[in-house]
């Protein structure tokens, strides 16, 4: 399934599952205090995109009822309060669950949610965060060669830079659904709950992040990729932590140096003839892409005229005359709005039966499959927002001026 997809059910069952008055009965019952959520997205080649969230829910202390019925016995008030906190997590990864059915998704009930509870503040902290991200700064790397496993961000940009064409299609559908989704977030009454000061930007909703103020050097992904290889990014971070800004080069040289010593053993190139191949490889693809972008201009300029010359072959009319061309037309947009759900095949017949009823025109099967398929692509997506709509020669124009 296309990330876009799988994303948008798992978000919006999630953000489902703790709205309505259930959600707020639940939070009552069970002491819930709030949820913070931290999403991950993996890759596997076998299975597709596996969006899922890391959802902490932060359940509260002690009731009064709890304490009067502990009567002092400390362990039987911290058995109860986890018996609680437990409950909680149940009750919510049903409610999850319940929304993704009611959506149309499939979900195991044996694996697709894991309730537990965190061992203390930092367990919970680790277990939201979890992600490529933490992982791959911290240095557990995982093997690139290995297919079945599954694939971080990290991972799939490393093989497409790499010249993994599938990897690097699946890259460009990551970079397109991503952008804008939010992780770890503590909303405005969560802090408060909490007694804790979250500082936001101007309107109030978003954590103001620092992390362009705190930037101190960068690295070339190759070289990281080999420091990870060789165990020796945490090596470099905590470098980094002792030098700053100051002492960054620094790091980077004593980093090389460690790698090379490491490389050496392993009859590896070494750090020098990395960034040597680096420049050549660099300059190359600065020609590759200069030679692009005067092809893309070209085909940019010429795109108006082809748009206009697909749109008067194929645009529908509200004036269409009974021909058998124009009745192919009718039949090969009905066959795309329905082949997703039953395939071409299942439903042409029907769909030339019906045209030839209604209209008294018989045509061929073969005409009406090479209609449905000889559209370009712009004119499904219009087909997708107005469905079954001929258009007129105004909304034809206007829809090439945004084409232009």
């Amino acid at each position: 399934m296309p990330l876009a997809f799988v994303k948008d059910l798992i978000q919006t069952a999630s953000s489902k599952a703790r709205k309505g008055r259930k959600w707020v009965d639940a939070q009552e019952g069970f002491g819930i205090l709030g949820v913070i959520c931290g999403p991950e997205v993996t890759y596997s080649q076998d299975n597709g995109w596996h969006f899922h969230q890391h959802l902490s829910v932060l359940v509260d202390g002690p009731t009064v009822f709890e304490i009067i019925a502990a009567n002092g016995d400390a362990e039987k008030l911290r058995e109860m309060v986890a018996k609680r906190t437990k409950a909680a997590g149940d009750w919510l990864a049903e409610a999850y669950k319940d929304k993704i059915r009611c959506a149309g998704g499939k979900v195991s009930d044996k694996h697709g949610c894991k309730v537990r509870i965190a061992h203390d503040a930092e367990d919970a902290s680790d277990y939201t965060a979890k992600g490529s991200m933490a992982w791959e700064i911290s240095g557990g790397y995982k093997d690139e060669t290995k297919s079945d496993a599954s694939l971080t961000p990290w991972d799939i940009a490393n093989r497409a830079a790499e010249g993994d064409k599938f990897l690097y299609a699946r890259w460009k559908e990551y970079e397109a659904t991503m952008p804008g989704t939010r992780s770890c977030v503590v909303s405005a009454a969560l802090a408060k709950k909490l007694g804790i000061t979250v500082e936001r930007d101007d309107e109030g909703d978003e954590p103001v992040l620092h992390e362009n103020d705190d930037v101190v050097g960068r690295v070339v992904s190759p070289l990281w990729k080999r420091w990870m290889r060789h165990g020796l990014a945490s090596t470099f971070l905590l470098r980094v932590e002792a030098g700053g800004e100051a002492g960054f080069a620094d790091a980077v040289e004593k980093t090389n140096a460690d790698s090379d010593v490491i490389g050496k053993e392993k009859d590896e190139e070494t750090v020098a003839t990395l960034l040597a191949r680096l420049d050549v490889r660099r300059e190359e693809e600065t020609a590759a892409h200069l030679l692009r972008l005067e092809r893309e201009t070209v085909e940019w300029r010429e795109a108006p005229k082809r748009e206009r010359a697909a749109a008067e072959a194929y645009q529908h009319r509200f004036d269409m005359t009974a021909t058998p061309a124009s009745i192919a037309l009718i039949a090969g947009e009905r066959i795309r709005q329905r082949a997703d759900a039953m395939g071409q095949r299942a439903v042409v017949a029907g769909i030339v039966g019906e045209l030839a009823e209604s209209y008294g025109v018989q045509i061929a099967e073969s005409d009406a499959l090479r209609a449905a398929n000889a559209v370009p692509d712009w004119l499904r997506e219009i087909e997708a927002i107005m469905p079954g709509r001929w258009l007129s020669d105004n909304e034809s124009a206007a829809l090439l001026r945004m084409a232009a």
